[in-house]
């Protein structure tokens, strides 16, 4: 496993190249909004690498939605990953939230795709949002999610999994 403590510390978060962006503090990272309502939280993680390693290390991650509460279209994230510099970031959804998450490894001999989406469950949604999923879990992200919401006085979305196959109260 990686030492954290010998990661290059003059690595930062992404920030936008262009000076549209409006820039506010987050509790987990860097939040920005530009005019047209496209909003990105910006952080530098260490996390587990994609690779399935074990091994930690230093990543960009951009969270990107809109201030309609809609998942950002294609067209919305090639211009966010764009603005900060991050075309070719992999797309890596954990959960059925309304942000879409890019990742890239700050190291390019160690970025791959994350192992998640061979180890995990896809799922789908209508709209075409792919996100991961444990297999092994009864009570899966999308549950988690909806507590999370509630919690967080969000509005919150039934789980997408246990709201098509159940008549059941949402994520129960």
């Amino acid at each position: 496993m990686a030492d954290v403590a010998q990661i290059d510390m003059a690595l930062v978060a992404r920030r936008p190249l262009s000076n549209r962006w409006v820039q506010r503090r987050a509790p987990m990272g860097t939040f920005w909004q530009h005019p047209s309502g496209v909003r990105v939280c910006s952080s530098l993680d260490v996390a587990d690498l994609p690779d399935g390693s074990g091994e930690v290390g230093p990543q960009w991650h951009i969270s990107i939605s809109q201030r309609s509460n809609r998942r950002p279209t294609d067209g919305v994230v090639a211009f966010a990953l764009k603005a900060f510099d991050l075309v070719g970031a992999e797309e890596d959804n954990h959960h059925p939230g309304v942000a879409r998450h890019f990742f890239l490894v700050c190291d390019p001999q160690r970025r791959v795709d994350c192992e998640c989406k061979t180890t995990e469950t896809v799922e789908t949604d209508a709209d075409g949002y792919r996100w991961t999923n444990p297999t092994d879990e009864t009570e899966g992200r999308g549950c988690e999610f909806e507590v999370l919401a509630q919690q967080l006085a969000l509005k919150p979305r039934p789980c997408p999994i246990h709201s098509r196959t159940s008549s059941a109260e949402p994520g129960r």
